[in-house]
């Protein structure tokens, strides 16, 4: 055996864990790959969840109570749509060719804000929802 082969560097290629530039740039594309299928899920749920407030509210109550409740969930689900479909436009425009410039962690950082804002606005759409249905539920 050489001397070399004691280094305690000799097998940091090989060591689980390490990542190589290789699959740094494979690993970004899984982000952007998840990061994009995340929008998409939650654009279907906000369009779903307008589709299901607009067509069944006037149905299932006749004489509602809360009715502001029902804007500030359209309007959650307006707004949550919106980012999510602007922030997937983002990223298909920015992504990334060959010999063109890589993303940087400041543009995965604002993507990923923008994708929570989508979400949290989702949630508090779905929340107004349950309020409403709620007090209409127990009048």
């Amino acid at each position: 055996m050489k001397s070399t082969d004691w280094r305690p560097t000799a097998f940091a290629e090989t060591a689980p864990g390490v990542v190589s530039e290789e699959d740094g740039g494979a690993n970004r594309r899984d982000q952007r790959r998840a990061l994009f299928e995340f929008l998409r899920h939650d654009m279907t749920m906000a369009a779903g969840a307008l589709l299901f407030t607009v067509t069944l509210i006037e149905k299932a109550f006749a004489q509602p109570v809360n009715r502001s409740a029902v804007a500030w969930a359209v309007g959650a689900f307006l707004a949550s749509f919106a980012g999510a479909a602007f922030t997937c436009l983002k990223l298909v425009a920015h992504y990334p060719r060959v010999g063109g410039p890589r993303m940087s962690s400041y543009e995965l950082r604002y993507y990923l804000r923008a994708a929570a804002g989508a979400a949290i606005a989702c949630a508090a759409g779905l929340c107004a929802l349950a309020w409403f249905f709620w007090t209409n539920w127990l009048r």
